[in-house]
């Protein structure tokens, strides 16, 4: 950036990270959008990471809340406790 603060030709407004973000999370508002068509009951629950999960929560159709967020990545762990920590994030975050 210059000295005053705005970009210059050269700097993109979003860095390639940024963009794929947003992306991501614009898919997944549109299938959440979908499933909520076909049935408008159906409760979210949201797992993901906090930098992604803010993105997500600007692009989820209106009205369509998660209805238990966990603001964490698990991303990296194997599938035996991936199952087991989304079981017991969901057992926790249903007794708050």
């Amino acid at each position: 950036m210059s000295g005053g603060g705005s970009r210059t030709a050269f700097e993109p407004a979003h860095t390639l990270r940024e963009h794929a973000t947003e992306v991501f999370a614009q898919r997944i508002a549109a299938a959440v959008g979908t499933e909520r068509a076909a049935d408008p009951d159906a409760q979210l629950v949201v797992v993901a990471g906090p930098e992604i999960l803010g993105v997500l929560r600007r692009h989820l159709p209106a009205g369509r809340h998660a209805t238990l967020e966990y603001p964490h990545n698990l991303a990296n762990l194997p599938e035996p406790d991936l199952h087991r920590r989304l079981l017991e994030s969901v057992a926790e975050l249903r007794k708050a």
